[in-house]
This record gives C-alpha cells, structure tokens and sequence, in this order.
C-alpha cells in the first residue's frame, strides 16, 4: 500500500480526533496540495479533492498496514492473539539481534 492511492478508497469510517503539533499540521496541509496535484496531473478529477482529514486516514491507513507486515500479518481472530503476541515478540527480538 503506498501513502498516494491508485484506486478509490472506501467508507465505512468512525470519526476519531488526534492532535497534531503545527508543524505536522502543515506537513499534512503541504500533503494535501500535493496530492490535489497529482490528481490534477493524472486526470483524476471525482469532484473530491484532498483536505487534512483525509489525508491522515490514509496516512493512519498505511501506517497499519505497515505494521502489520513488518509483525507478520494480521491475527486471524482474537483466539489467536496471545500466540500472534508472542511470535510477533520473537521476530522483533530475533531482528534486533541481527542489527547488532
């Protein structure tokens, strides 16, 4: 999944809030020119345009999907977390021990 999407993104979303400092505000702000850009540049004009608000859902989005691969995957359901938990505690420890 890259931060920019190629393909139109769903709904089904709950609201939540987060803080920003406004320095990550901006970068956020900067993100969204951008990516109006990119729209306009490749021709993908759906009558919506990027704000702050969704910017970060896609970048929460691709944050999670990220971390779930670098622990392995996702767990199947919640039966299988405290397994997961501790594969997942493995992977990390044998990784660090590799970087050293």
């Amino acid at each position: 999944m890259g931060y920019y999407p190629m393909d139109a993104g769903g709904d089904g979303r709950i609201k939540t809030s987060v803080r920003l400092t406004s320095e990550q505000r901006a970068d956020v702000d900067l993100i969204a020119d951008l990516w109006n850009g990119f729209d306009a540049a490749l021709g993908r004009t759906g009558g919506k345009s990027w704000t702050a608000t969704s910017v970060l859902e896609r970048l929460i989005a691709v944050g999670i999907d990220g971390f779930w691969q670098e622990v392995g995957g996702r767990p199947e359901n919640t039966g299988d977390r405290a397994e997961f938990i501790r594969r997942a505690v493995e992977k990390l420890a044998s990784e660090r021990k590799r970087q050293k």
